[in-house]
């Protein structure tokens, strides 16, 4: 029989915390540069989590990001079956599509996750599941910057990019958006 442990981790929900407060920058670049450096070991052992989520993160009392949850967690480069795996609010396209599943699977996950550290909430918000799943599939999602008049442009471009439809079209490794965000965040 196959089982997973897991460590008690004291500390809050990421989505709890959402729900008490609006996050700085500061405290979101910090949230993602951590998820992205836990996403980029994962993905180094070519696994892919497949279930990001705010609810899925807790932050400890000394301020430091722990993924949950690694019940989905699959091996890298697997096709998806087009079952809805994971939820759906942060679901990338590749999974209705029956695409293939990797590291920028997570990282439109993290994107979404990444949206709603800004604004409060995801990007797509319907409660239908076939609806929800059209609009990661066909719609773009509302502009940061009309949600959020202040959020940094270099912010706007890399949550845009974590966003795109087209695997391809995303950032090709966590390295490359670990890069971007310490940038924007002026951190080492």
């Amino acid at each position: 029989d196959d089982y997973i442990t897991m460590e008690i981790v004291p500390g809050q929900e990421l989505s709890d915390l959402l729900q008490e407060r609006q996050l700085t920058y500061p405290e979101i670049y910090h949230i993602l540069i951590q998820l992205a450096q836990v996403l980029n070991f994962i993905h180094s052992r070519f696994m892919v989590h497949r279930d990001i989520k705010s609810s899925n993160i807790r932050i400890t009392p000394e301020g430091n990001v722990k993924l949950m949850d690694f019940g989905l967690m699959i091996p890298m480069g697997q096709p998806s079956n087009g079952e809805i795996t994971g939820t759906a609010i942060y679901m990338p396209p590749e999974v209705p599509l029956g695409g293939i599943i990797d590291g920028r699977s997570d990282l439109y996950s993290l994107g979404v996750m990444a949206y709603e550290l800004v604004t409060g909430k995801p990007p797509f918000t319907t409660q239908k599941i076939p609806e929800l799943i059209q609009h990661h599939v066909k719609i773009e999602p509302p502009s940061l910057k009309e949600q959020c008049r202040d959020v940094p442009d270099e912010l706007v471009r890399i949550v845009h990019k974590l966003l795109l439809k087209r695997p391809e079209d995303r950032y090709k490794s966590t390295g490359d958006l670990i890069n971007d965000l310490l940038k924007l965040s002026g951190k080492e």
